[in-house]
């Protein structure tokens, strides 16, 4: 009788058991990094460079693995796409691109304007750049 009982009860328990999805919220979605940035202006040793900026891209991806600091990333100059992974430090506020069989490069990076603006800092040649670019997604 215990049986029979428990036999008919499993398919009305089943019957009303939610399907309840489990939400992974990626660790770098926090950051505001994600999506399209267009390159819109750019300081090379705190001299401001005016020459017209056109077709400079950066984009941030997600990768497969949500619980990391790291994605993917591409980087268009209209001419060349350039791809690998890059890892996000927000204690010490850098960027770190890597690219198969280059050597990893490491940005200060800085978000403004409600995560509208993204500024990119570094040194190539004994030079100090920083840039800006404008989400575009």
């Amino acid at each position: 009788m215990k049986n029979l009982r428990i036999l008919l009860l499993v398919p009305f328990l089943m019957a009303f058991q939610c399907d309840e999805e489990l939400i992974v919220i990626d660790e770098l979605d926090k950051t505001g990094i994600y999506g399209r940035w267009e390159f819109a202006d750019e300081e090379i040793d705190n001299i401001s460079d005016l020459l017209p900026k056109c077709c400079r891209f950066y984009e941030f991806l997600p990768d497969d693995i949500p619980e990391d600091q790291s994605g993917l990333w591409s980087y268009t100059d209209g001419f060349r796409i350039y791809e690998g992974v890059f890892t996000v430090d927000e204690v010490n506020q850098t960027l770190l691109f890597e690219r198969e069989n280059r050597a990893s490069l490491t940005y200060g990076y800085s978000l403004y304007d409600t995560n509208d603006y993204l500024e990119l800092s570094f040194v190539e040649d004994g030079l100090n750049y920083v840039q800006g670019y404008i989400r575009k997604d």
